[in-house]
């Protein structure tokens, strides 16, 4: 999904805040978690960043709490504005997992990266 010929309709909002520094999927966009409690946030962010997109991955450290809460918060105010587009999807195992399963081709998908 990050390599393929749709990359470009492929939006990756990471939700970390002090714990972004160190490492980030090239292209993801920092959004921190507190910016989707409100609805008037959350529709600036699908105005500014989902119109052109198919997939949206949203993601936190481990996306356990903060990567399920905002693809849900953008989810129900991408529905409450009758779309039916993108898809919403929560990358499994967030950061920690891809960072620890990185591999020598994958240093091209990252900005940032410390071991």
């Amino acid at each position: 999904m990050l390599r393929g010929a749709e990359r470009d309709k492929l939006l990756v909002l990471d939700v970390r805040d002090s714990d972004f520094p160190g490492g980030h999927l090239k292209g993801a966009h920092n959004i921190p978690a507190s910016q989707f409690d409100l609805d008037e946030a959350v529709d600036g962010i699908i105005a500014r960043l989902c119109r052109d997109v198919k997939v949206v991955v949203v993601h936190c450290y481990l996306s356990q709490q903060r990567g399920p809460y905002c693809a849900q918060r953008l989810a129900e105010r991408l529905e409450a504005q009758g779309c039916t587009s993108p898809e919403v999807c929560v990358m499994a195992g967030g950061w920690k997992r891809f960072r620890r399963e990185l591999e020598m081709d994958d240093f091209e998908l990252v900005d940032g990266f410390c071991d």
